[in-house]
């Protein structure tokens, strides 16, 4: 028989997660996420109402923004009526089956965690990096804000961890490494600026 030993691989491809040191920014694979599509269904904004309370501590979000901790559980807004869950896949190995468990009908729960990849960026570049990329305005984007833009003709998910200095990027993962050399690129040109 056979001894088949398959061994997982990151979205950018390899079977550790990329990362990318420049001079005013880092990038980073951020492997093993769970990540939920919440779908409110007709008479179910009470019930989601209490599990996001429940869950989070806090209301759902509203339009561009997120909810709860970046290393527990957040909601993060996606359109009308409609929510990411994102949570370390360690602490959630089953988290579309757990929301859906819990909101009892109240929303469609679907599991995302193999069609994204999330990259971080982090340091003093990232406003520059990110202005280059998108026509987001990012002098207004404070902590716990997520919007939805283009990233080199991408659809990408821009999540503010803090102003300036620290974002997460979600993206399609049969796009990762394009996604991935669109960042590194423009992080790569920023060497040894001092401007914006």
């Amino acid at each position: 028989m056979a001894d088949h030993r398959l061994k997982p691989r990151c979205a950018t491809g390899g079977t550790a997660p990329r990362k990318a040191v420049h001079d005013r920014v880092t990038l980073a694979e951020l492997p093993g996420i769970a990540l939920a599509s919440v779908a409110q269904r007709a008479g179910g904004a009470a019930a989601l109402a209490e599990c996001a309370q429940a869950l989070t501590g806090a209301a759902l979000p509203e339009a561009r923004r997120k909810t709860g901790a970046r290393d527990a559980l957040e909601l993060i807004w996606t359109a009308p009526g409609q929510w990411f869950a994102l949570a370390p896949l360690a602490d959630h190995p089953d988290l579309a089956a757990d929301l859906s468990a819990r909101v009892k009908g109240a929303a469609s729960v679907t599991d995302q965690s193999g069609g994204w990849v999330c990259i971080t960026l982090s340091g003093a570049g990232c406003t520059a990096l990110l202005e280059r990329l998108c026509p987001l305005d990012l002098g207004q984007m404070q902590a716990g804000m997520a919007d939805r833009t283009g990233i080199a003709h991408m659809n990408c998910l821009v999540l503010c961890d803090a102003p300036g200095t620290d974002y997460r990027i979600l993206g399609a993962r049969s796009s990762a490494c394009a996604l991935w050399d669109a960042l590194d690129t423009v992080a790569s040109g920023l060497d040894g600026a001092t401007g914006g």
